[in-house]
């Protein structure tokens, strides 16, 4: 009986080692296929968010490039309106803002050469003033000389004279 009880505790111990062996394989292989899937899970994880992250700022990206065009006066240049969402709506206004400063630049460069119109004819006439000013004077001058001197042989060379070098004639 000894020797029946030595065998089964034999193959007991022999079993309780295979377990142990077993387990520790199963143990190994569980912790290899957790690290395995965490680090799946990991890149996965960082794909996804760099391609979130890539959805997200791409349209924030180009309308900054539009604000740089129209800050540099291309007020021609337009974003492209692609979603509905904020980005969208803040598209819009950019656009929308963007065609009013051309609008009001369209305006200010229309006045500008009102105004240069203006100044030009205002230039002429202030020149036809001034003629009109030296003739009304060149006239006076004739008057005076003409109530103030009784001969005409001395009056009229003077008046010749004064005519022909204020009137050009």
């Amino acid at each position: 009986m000894e020797a029946q009880a030595a065998k089964i505790e034999n193959l007991g111990n022999q079993h309780a080692i295979y377990g142990i062996n077993t387990a520790r394989s199963n143990n190994t292989q569980t912790f290899t296929i957790s690290v395995f899937t965490v680090f799946i899970v990991l890149v996965l994880s960082i794909l996804l968010a760099v391609t979130f992250s890539q959805q997200l700022t791409r349209p924030l990206i180009l309308l900054t490039r539009v604000a740089q065009e129209i800050s540099e006066c291309n007020f021609h240049i337009k974003a492209a309106e692609n979603s509905a969402d904020e980005i969208g709506t803040l598209t819009r206004t950019i656009n929308n803002m963007s065609a009013q400063l051309q609008s009001a630049l369209q305006n200010l460069e229309n006045r500008a050469e009102e105004l240069k119109q203006r100044t030009i004819q205002l230039e002429l006439t202030s020149q036809q003033s001034e003629k009109r000013a030296q003739e009304l004077k060149t006239i006076e001058e004739i008057g005076r000389n003409i109530s103030t001197e009784k001969n005409l042989q001395k009056l009229l060379p003077s008046i010749t004279q004064i005519v022909s070098e204020r009137f050009g004639f």
